[in-house]
């Protein structure tokens, strides 16, 4: 027992050293685009560039914390969700991709700005990878702020359903690694969400898809 506790630790060991190894080469690329990045001449797509860089880099940091068991800490402040929701949807659309938001609702949201914007980023990524387009909604519902990603794709079949949060679970053939996703985008938005005090559920859009709610007290 005594030999195998031993073996564990030492395996578990490597593995530390070798994302720390990662992270290290990761955050050398990533000044060296930072670099790249303040030749673009736009200003518009330069300023858009050092903050995909900037997302990067946090996220690394919070790969590292869970292999390490600890998390970000979660600062919880005002956020103008209609603003946050305006600046990704254009971002997306800069992309050429197919996502639309409907007015927002003015309102501050009591939430973590970074995670919020990753658990926003994940659902719109996953109906866009699935579903060709994503519809984006954000207003008050009585006593609580609903934030809503619509598709109208696929959907989620019933006996996945109830296990769609848990890492790297996956669906229907349609909603397979060849889409390039890893498993990962509901599990991280589900946490990222709890951490803030918000649920995030899943719900079958009328007609057919996924809707993806974030509930947040008003």
């Amino acid at each position: 027992f005594n030999r195998m506790r031993a073996r564990i630790q030492a395996l578990m060991g490597e593995r530390m050293r070798m994302l720390a190894a990662a992270a290290h080469d990761l955050k050398t690329l990533m000044t060296r685009l930072r670099l790249r990045v303040a030749m673009i001449d736009d200003p518009d797509q330069r300023a858009r560039a050092d903050r995909d860089v900037a997302l990067m880099a946090t996220l690394i940091e919070d790969v590292l914390l869970v292999a390490r068991g600890e998390e970000r800490p979660v600062v919880l402040a005002p956020v103008d969700v209609g603003r946050l929701l305006t600046d990704l949807v254009n971002e997306r659309r800069a992309l050429g991709q197919t996502v639309t938001l409907d007015p927002p609702e003015a309102g501050p949201v009591l939430a973590d700005a970074g995670g919020l914007r990753r658990i926003v980023e994940n659902l719109v990524e996953n109906a866009v990878a699935y579903a060709g387009a994503a519809e984006v909604s954000f207003y008050r519902d009585d006593d609580r702020w609903r934030l809503a990603v619509v598709d109208h794709g696929p959907g989620l079949s019933p006996d996945f359903a109830s296990s769609a949060f848990e890492p790297f679970a996956r669906g229907e053939a349609s909603r397979s690694r060849a889409t390039g996703g890893s498993g990962l985008g509901l599990s991280i938005a589900r946490a990222l969400a709890q951490q803030m005090g918000a649920e995030l559920r899943l719900e079958t859009t009328p007609g057919g898809g996924l809707t993806a709610v974030l509930l947040f007290k008003a």
